[in-house]
């Protein structure tokens, strides 16, 4: 398969995941519980409360998807981890350009505020930096982390509507206080 036509279809079938669990709803939990997570194929846990819901789960030796979501505003934070394509066959810049492609062709009022390198739980990551328009949440700050050894990648998507007491890629206190309880660790 040429190199355009799978990294479109690499690019697209992640995009559809992460896209179909924002979606969904996995579980409920009382406002006093605290819900611990952790990954049985990959260095991955968290711990979440109220108003976090978990998404739905794929967890297999080559893939890991999850996240939580607020229902009650859509924040939601998710990571994806898997088997990558090597650097020599697909190089970051190509694969950062389609993630961006990707991301902006989803809806011509999304646009790229800003795309760095970042570190990201003591991990060097490719961040991007989006202001997106969703139907159900109207327009949001969307946060991405890119991590890929070329054996593995790690995506980690953080998105919030952008209110009054927000700003674009300034997280909010609820999700810093989620962040803090992830740990994440790339093989």
């Amino acid at each position: 398969m040429p190199l355009p036509e799978l990294f479109n279809e690499i690019i697209m079938k992640k995009l559809l995941i992460v896209l179909f669990s924002f979606s969904m709803v996995a579980c409920t939990q009382s406002a006093k519980t605290q819900t611990s997570w952790k990954s049985k194929h990959h260095d991955l846990s968290f711990t979440y409360g109220m108003p976090w819901m978990l998404l739905p789960t794929t967890e297999t030796v080559e893939k890991t998807l999850t996240g939580v979501i607020d229902l009650t505003d859509g924040t939601s934070y998710i990571f994806q981890i898997g088997n990558d394509v090597s650097k020599e066959r697909l190089g970051d810049s190509t694969y950062f350009a389609g993630i961006r492609k990707t991301m902006l062709a989803a809806n011509p009022k999304n646009r790229l505020i800003s795309e760095d390198e970042t570190i990201y739980h003591g991990m060097k990551a490719h961040r991007q930096l989006y202001v997106l328009e969703a139907k159900r949440w109207g327009t949001v700050s969307h946060i991405s982390y890119i991590i890929r050894t070329g054996q593995e990648f790690l995506t980690v998507q953080i998105s919030y509507p952008i209110r009054k007491q927000t700003s674009v890629g300034h997280l909010p206190e609820n999700l810093v206080r989620f962040d803090e309880n992830v740990y994440i660790k790339m093989k």
